[in-house]
């Protein structure tokens, strides 16, 4: 199996009626209904999710308090996680936060999805998990086609951005959230609560509910 090209499917059972009237079950691999996330991940990228990912799911994505500010807080508890199966807390209190590079602007007619993540600068852990440790760091996806200025509003999931597959974290990355970029987006532009989420489903597992129908 080739870990970088090997796709993940859920399996799903359903009754089908027989022609006998008895009902038997077709059990087969099945895609979301139309209109909700797929998971877009593979292989390898589910073994990175079982190595990485938060543990305190309360450290939620805000604004930086500038333009183009990014913020993760979690107030006096920290944030705890792996990061490559090695655990971790920063305990520091307040606020990580950093900002996005032109890479995040886009056209009239595009759209990206912008990946937020915590940035270690490397292993073992007493080198990078001091107090107030860890910076955000952004991976940025790329563009896709939309009609012109027809995404001006992050939250046009069913429409446009549910298409668009979130972009990878690099080996140190902790992602803790994801940005939807809309048409017309200039890099000085303030980004929008709107613009921000932090769905540790999607992030760091398999969102079975848009699977399961």
């Amino acid at each position: 199996m080739s870990v970088e090209g090997e796709n993940i499917y859920s399996i799903a059972s359903v009754p089908v009626s027989a022609g006998d009237g008895r009902p038997y079950t077709y059990t087969g691999p099945t895609l979301p209904p139309t209109g909700v996330s797929a998971p877009q991940i593979d292989m390898l990228e589910f073994m990175r999710r079982c190595m990485t990912h938060i543990f305190t799911p309360s450290a939620t994505l805000a604004s930086g308090g500038s333009a183009g500010s990014i913020a993760l807080t979690f107030g006096a508890s920290g944030v705890a996680g792996m990061v490559q199966g090695v655990p971790f807390i920063i305990s520091a209190t307040g606020t990580l936060s950093g900002s996005p590079t032109s890479l995040i602007s886009t056209a009239s007619n595009e759209i990206r999805k912008v990946l937020v993540c915590i940035g270690m600068s490397a292993l073992p852990v007493a080198s990078s998990f001091a107090l107030a440790g860890g910076v955000l760091q952004f991976t940025y996806g790329p563009a896709v086609r939309t009609s012109a200025n027809a995404a001006n509003s992050g939250g046009l999931g069913l429409s446009y951005f549910d298409a668009v597959a979130l972009p990878r974290a690099s080996a140190n990355e902790v992602p803790v959230g994801w940005i939807n970029v809309v048409n017309s987006f200039p890099t000085s532009a303030g980004i929008n609560a709107s613009h921000m989420f932090t769905d540790y489903r999607v992030v760091q597992g398999m969102n079975f509910s848009a699977i399961l129908a």
